[in-house]
């Protein structure tokens, strides 16, 4: 979201926050939201749960979507092995159901990874069927989100350094 309005500032002639401020941004409003959850009762224990940074020399790429009415935004962010995010991006998709819209975050990840020069990378998304399809190829996957697990599968087997994980 915040990516989304940074590029919305910028376009219509404003200046655009940096990266430091967007950063900062997500973390507040994440924070937000999970303690408003944890108030309410409805949230999931995160007590034990932090993110994890990767190996040294790996990266770890985050990837989520959002889906409304056949409209998918997802969303990227690449981390070092300190933790630092030095990559964020964020791209518009039409789909058909959340699946698709998770699939197509990981899609993104997979693109953006293919045009640098990393060889290790872990891409973590928090959807259980898209990386359940795209770990098992026996699997075979929604329809909707097939084609979308299939190229996946191919940048899979091309890198065999990507490891793709659950995360909550």
């Amino acid at each position: 979201m915040w990516v989304w309005f940074a590029r919305n500032k910028l376009a219509h002639g404003f200046a655009a926050p940096s990266v430091q401020e967007i950063t900062i941004a997500i973390s507040r409003e994440a924070k937000s939201h999970w303690l408003s959850l944890a108030q309410t009762g409805l949230g999931l224990d995160l007590s034990n749960k932090t993110w994890k940074p990767p190996p040294f020399d790996w990266i770890k790429v985050n990837v989520d979507a959002a889906f409304r009415d056949g409209c998918a935004q997802t969303g990227v962010v690449f981390r070092n092995c300190n933790g630092s995010i030095f990559h964020i991006a964020s791209h518009k998709h039409h789909c058909q159901d959340p699946t698709s819209a998770e699939s197509l975050a990981i899609m993104d990840a997979c693109l953006e990874l293919e045009n640098t020069t990393f060889s290790n990378a872990i891409i973590e998304s928090d959807c259980k069927n898209a990386i359940t399809f795209i770990k098992v190829d026996a699997l075979n996957c929604f329809w909707n989100a097939s084609p979308i697990i299939e190229r996946i599968r191919r940048f899979k087997k091309a890198w065999a350094q990507f490891r793709f994980l659950l995360c909550f």
